[in-house]
């Protein structure tokens, strides 16, 4: 979602910050469509696993088993973690970002 706290954020921000110096009107909007978006889809969230189940589909599903509550899990701290503690795959990608920059001419 690009939300503070999740790892979408850290990609989102750097882009964010530069566009603020050049065109801080286009940076204010990007930033109130992170919001809307973040709202349509905790609604849509909300629908999908809180709301009332089909008629057809009654009867055909079941609860998660413990494995699959486990896996859910440990996605989601990884997704929080690298949110909060960003530091931890920088230079996985700067490595990566260096030949890209080579061949566009930056760095």
């Amino acid at each position: 979602m690009g939300m503070p706290g999740f790892s979408g954020f850290i990609a989102e921000f750097p882009i964010f910050l530069g566009l603020w110096n050049s065109h801080p009107w286009i940076a204010i909007v990007a930033a109130i469509a992170i919001v809307v978006t973040a709202a349509y889809i905790m609604r849509a969230i909300g629908r999908v696993f809180f709301g009332e189940v089909p008629a057809e589909l009654e009867g055909h599903m079941h609860d998660i088993k413990f494995s699959e509550k486990l896996a859910l899990g440990v996605l989601c701290v990884f997704m929080v973690g690298i949110g909060i503690f960003p530091n931890i795959i920088v230079p996985m990608i700067q490595s990566g970002m260096q030949s890209v920059l080579a061949l566009l001419g930056g760095a």
